[in-house]
């Protein structure tokens, strides 16, 4: 599968450039590497959108992120990048294994630069590496973020671009037998 291909090639390039990120993720409760993110502003609205893979601490391929934001403020131009994000235990895994509805402030300025690298952590639980590849960007702004997931055992197909149904919709429409 080309995103399973696409999050190994994004995780060698971060292991490479983060040495230390092969313990961190081995130690971790799990972690999902976004291939490409896009980013995109003009004028006073913009927004984010990719697709991901979630791994357990072993390397297991355990299922599927998407990330959809909104964001307003000043903001102009497109930024391609690629994200792995590191959760810390299996607690801090799980509470973002369902819809997580966040709010977000970013600021950006990107010329280029292809394989720049920075390290953030968005709280004590999860670490946030990102990669930039592309894009011209320049921005301020706030919104907000939604994260979903689907295990790979929900999967009704083996094309991760097509959504399975979430737990929710699986117990709604299950027979009673």
């Amino acid at each position: 599968m080309e995103l399973i291909r696409d999050a190994e090639r994004s995780a060698a390039w971060f292991a490479y450039h983060h040495p230390e990120i092969g313990e961190e993720m081995r130690n971790s409760g799990g972690y999902v590497i976004f291939p490409s993110m896009d980013e995109w502003g003009s004028g006073f609205s913009g927004g984010r959108w990719g697709r991901g893979v979630a791994y357990s601490p072993e390397g297991t391929h355990i299922g599927w992120c998407t990330v959809n934001a909104t964001n307003w403020g000043l903001q102009m131009g497109v930024h391609e990048y690629d994200v792995l994000l590191i959760f810390r235990d299996r607690a801090t895994l799980e509470a973002y294994q369902g819809d997580a509805l966040s709010p977000a402030i970013s600021g950006m300025g990107v010329a280029g630069a292809s394989g720049r690298s920075q390290h953030d952590m968005m709280d004590e639980r999860v670490a946030i590496y990102h990669a930039s590849k592309a894009g011209l960007m320049l921005g301020l702004n706030i919104g907000v973020e939604i994260m979903r997931y689907e295990p790979a055992a929900l999967s009704i197909s083996a094309n991760p671009y097509r959504r399975a149904p979430h737990a929710t919709d699986v117990r709604r429409t299950a027979s009673p037998d």
